[in-house]
């Protein structure tokens, strides 16, 4: 849930001083509660993000880049035809318009379809549905999750597993399962899905 933001400098003029002033409010509210924060890309703007669940401070390579978890849609595939072509993936993309036949359905939902978006980059997504089931009533399944081998190992699945378990739990699912090749089974052991069966 997003409670709120502070913005800093909001002029086109960046100072030493500024930069300062941002990091000691920093410091504080991060004492004060727990905090994710990001400085945009650009000096000239600073945001605070407090308690949200889908913006957070990523590093790669020295820089540090703003990762926005959110809605997938179809002006996301071209991105995710560079995910597609270098993970593992039982289907064989070679085209937009491939990745788009397989969202078209998704897309139209407007729900379960989350993406990775690193400062307006798609990098990664995951796909989940719910279905029901007669003993254990609502089930979530996750059918799909991938994230460019660029950013693998980086925390970036984690993060999408955790925003769609965010919104199944909303929906009141309390089953959760991942439809998932053998070789990604390390991922979901590392997330303790074997050991858990509910939200």
């Amino acid at each position: 849930m997003f409670l709120g933001a502070l913005v800093l400098n909001p002029s086109s003029i960046y100072s030493e001083r500024m930069q300062f002033l941002s990091l000691i409010i920093v410091s504080t509210l991060s004492r004060l509660s727990r905090i994710d924060w990001c400085f945009a890309t650009k000096p000239v703007l600073h945001s605070l993000i407090l308690r949200s669940q889908h913006w957070s401070l990523v590093h790669f390579q020295g820089s540090s880049t703003m990762l926005t978890i959110r809605q997938g849609g179809m002006r996301d595939c071209k991105d995710l035809l560079d995910v597609y072509m270098g993970a593992h993936w039982t289907e064989n993309y070679t085209t937009v318009e491939q990745v788009k036949a397989a969202h078209r359905g998704i897309g139209f939902l407007k729900w379960g379809w989350l993406v990775a978006d690193m400062g307006g980059r798609v990098v990664g997504e995951i796909l989940f549905r719910i279905e029901t089931n007669p003993v254990v009533g609502k089930i979530g399944v996750i059918t799909d999750i991938g994230v460019d081998v660029r950013y693998q190992k980086k925390g970036l699945g984690k993060k999408l597993v955790t925003a769609a378990e965010s919104a199944l739990k909303a929906k009141k699912v309390g089953r959760l399962v991942a439809t998932s090749p053998p070789d990604v089974y390390n991922f979901w052991m590392k997330l303790n899905w074997f050991a858990r069966g509910s939200l």
